[in-house]
């Protein structure tokens, strides 16, 4: 999105302060008595153990941003920095966006030299920032009165659809192309245009900016009548594909994916955008190694990935950050209903399983002119869903960057976040019995009008059964260490994958397979062998099957689950408990078989409602359990569901009786655990919005 034409935000937060690393201990009611004696005692402990002060310098910052934009010209840099003390923000982005406009691409001095300054004000107090540049987006302001324009000048550097008509646009194709202007999309092959681009990249990391946001790296495929373009076909993107792969683009159906041709374009369009921020990668390093390269992706999951080129799974080793431009279903968290929440944390979840160990920021909007939801309740509800799934939040009003929809709000949870930042992004991993789950990048990329279904509900039934999941990727696949492997109709596989699949049978751990899984190859091709035979025993496709270390099931559960959810579980959370009875009859009954065959308890098990959702993870020495609370989160659901009374029990060996829980926006409190045979279990009295859980080991 653009800030060109918005008002700019008025805040940015500041440096931190070494009281916001404390714990805040604000007592809330309490599970057991004797609580109050020791209450002095527990809280000094509790502020003693949490790192501070010069700590914090051994993390990079990008962990910790907490953001908006901001409108840069150099008389503006004091005023930016002004209210960044005032909102506590963390991680400045700034948007003077040299190569997405002409005259600027052209002649960037004046931009440099604000950027050069915004860098120099942050560092000045601790804080960082970074500066927004376009991708292949390039407007000509007042086209229609310039002598100049980038189509005019250079007419081959434009992508192309299948017909050759170029991708210029004009007033009302975005909200951000005024009236005159001229709005170009460039190819990535158009050796001039690359060259610049590079060298404005340079320049711009030499001001000792801290980042470069680079925003969506996208083939043209959505403005309207050019979703199904699958562009480019200008003469140096079908030149370049010609070159690598030996085959006419001309040539192929466009939108076929049983045309091994089209199979390849599809393939070669997102290598293409991959290569392209490998480059600005490099060229950023090359003068100035702190800088940090951030693309920016929208939305990221689903078919999006396909259509416009940019997938999160293969950026993810490039860019330093990926911000994801998120939304599913409605756009607003102000008009979301408790089926689009599970959908929209399933997709934080899936990017910052991608992003592993690097931060994830999300860019998302919480309200727009709705009478019947307060801006704040609806900003909270935003920020709780990213914060404890794992994501760094963006403040924005309206459906652009930069301001905010209730500045207060933004402050107050600004300065929590801070306070609370450790426990909320602290390096994790996945180690406390984790059932992984499956992303099958290829299946997405050949069936990508299906597959994602599939995998978002094998995670809603995970989610549902407050089943401690881990989303296993091929980059990660071999050093999976729970006790079972999920491969839910993963249709498209490569040998790379088979052969690891091999490896962790041989290791010991179980599997579930459904449906038509490892039946092509990572290009679309029907596999000669039948690996479901040779490499796990599925002798009947069409027959449920089970060995002491394989389930085969039939069909797609995780599909059929997502169908349910979509059909029922709206009204279930608005009082119908027959939707509600669907749902549990189906999780269930998947729960009881996954158990029975598993035959293992989990080192930490969480008991609580339908409405809630629990993660698990482990640091060196800490038990974390974030939980989210789907009800409290929407604002349109009526139905009073069940309470959210949530119990929590864990092995000794992975903490002692002392629990610390911070609710979102509260102070942190400490409970006693119960103690029962070789667990601890305790009973959390409220949950509001959400909470972050740690037990200390040892």
């Amino acid at each position: 999105m653009k800030l060109e034409n918005c008002r700019p935000s008025d805040t940015i937060a500041t440096k931190q302060k070494r009281d916001e690393m404390k714990i805040t201990a604000k007592p809330m009611s309490l599970a057991r008595k004797g609580w109050r004696a020791a209450m002095g005692l527990l809280l000094v402990v509790a502020t003693m153990s949490l790192p501070v002060g010069d700590v914090w310098a051994q993390e990079n910052w990008t962990h910790y941003v907490r953001t908006t934009g901001n409108g840069l010209d150099i008389i503006r840099v004091d005023s930016i920095m002004a209210h960044a003390k005032a909102s506590r923000e963390f991680g400045i982005e700034v948007d003077n966006d040299i190569t997405g406009r002409y005259a600027t691409f052209m002649h960037p001095a004046a931009k440099l030299a604000a950027i050069k300054a915004m860098g120099e004000k942050a560092h000045a107090v601790g804080n960082h920032a970074f500066v927004y540049i376009a991708a292949f987006e390039c407007i000509t302001t007042r086209a229609d009165k310039v002598k100049h324009t980038l189509y005019g000048d250079h007419p081959d550097w434009v992508q192309r659809n299948f017909k050759g008509q170029p991708a210029v646009f004009g007033h009302g194709i975005a909200f951000w192309v005024s009236k005159g202007d001229q709005d170009a999309w460039l190819t990535p092959y158009a050796p001039g245009w690359r060259k610049m681009y590079m060298k404005r990249v340079r320049q711009i990391a030499a001001t000792g900016i801290d980042g470069i946001y680079v925003d969506i790296p996208y083939w043209m495929t959505f403005y309207p009548g050019w979703e199904n373009s699958w562009g480019s076909f200008d003469k140096y993107t079908v030149a370049a594909f010609k070159k690598e792969t030996g085959l006419n683009a001309m040539d192929m159906k466009l939108g076929d994916f049983n045309d091994p041709t089209f199979v390849q374009w599809v393939k070669f369009r997102m290598r293409t955008i991959t290569d392209f921020l490998e480059q600005v990668k490099q060229n950023i390093k090359s003068v100035n190694p702190q800088c940090e390269l951030i693309p920016e992706i929208y939305p990221g999951l689903g078919s999006d990935p396909v259509t416009v080129g940019a997938d999160p799974y293969q950026l993810a080793p490039v860019a330093d950050v990926i911000t994801h431009e998120y939304h599913v279903g409605k756009v607003y968290s102000a008009q979301r209903e408790p089926f689009n929440w599970y959908n929209f944390i399933t997709g934080i979840k899936t990017f910052t399983a991608f992003a592993s160990p690097k931060p994830t920021r999300i860019l998302s909007y919480s309200w727009y002119k709705d009478k019947n939801v307060k801006p704040s309740a609806a900003m909270k509800s935003l920020f709780a869903s990213e914060l404890f799934s794992g994501a760094n939040v963006w403040d924005a009003k309206g459906f652009v960057m930069s301001s905010s929809n209730d500045l207060p709000t933004r402050k107050v949870t600004y300065k929590w976040i801070a306070r609370n930042q450790y426990h909320l992004y602290g390096s994790r991993n996945y180690d406390v019995d984790p059932v992984g789950i499956y992303f099958s990048p290829d299946t997405r990329d050949m069936f990508p009008y299906s597959y994602v279904d599939s995998y978002r509900g094998m995670m809603l039934l995970s989610m549902n059964d407050h089943v401690n999941f881990q989303i296993v990727t091929p980059r990660t696949l071999n050093a999976f260490k729970g006790r079972l492997l999920i491969l839910d109709n993963i249709k498209c596989v490569d040998n790379k994958e088979i052969q690891s699949f091999r490896t962790l049978l041989n290791r010991g751990i179980k599997f579930l397979v459904t449906g038509n899984s490892l039946s092509f190859d990572d290009n679309r091709v029907l596999r000669l062998g039948n690996y479901l035979k040779t490499l796990f025993g599925v002798r009947d496709t069409i027959v449920n099957m089970q060995s002491r270390q394989v389930l085969y099931m039939t069909g797609d559960p995780g599909m059929k689950y997502y169908t349910i959810g979509d059909s029922v579980m709206d009204g279930y959370f608005n009082g119908n408990r027959n939707d509600g009875n669907e749902l549990m009859k189906y999780s269930g009954a998947f729960g009881d078989k996954l158990s029975a065959f598993c035959d293992w308890t989990p080192g930490l098990r969480v008991r609580a409602p339908l409405r809630v959702i629990s993660f698990v993870s482990n640091t060196k020495d800490r038990t974390y359990i974030n939980l989210i609370d789907v009800r409290r989160l929407s604002a349109v659901s009526k139905g009073t569901e069940s309470p959210d009374r949530v119990t929590i029990a864990y092995k000794k060996s992975l903490g002692g009786p002392w629990v610390r829980v911070t609710p979102f926006l509260g102070g942190t409190y400490i409970m006693k655990a119960q103690s029962k045979g070789g667990d601890y279990f305790f009973r959390l009295p409220s949950l509001n919005r959400g909470a972050v859980i740690w037990i200390d080991r040892g």
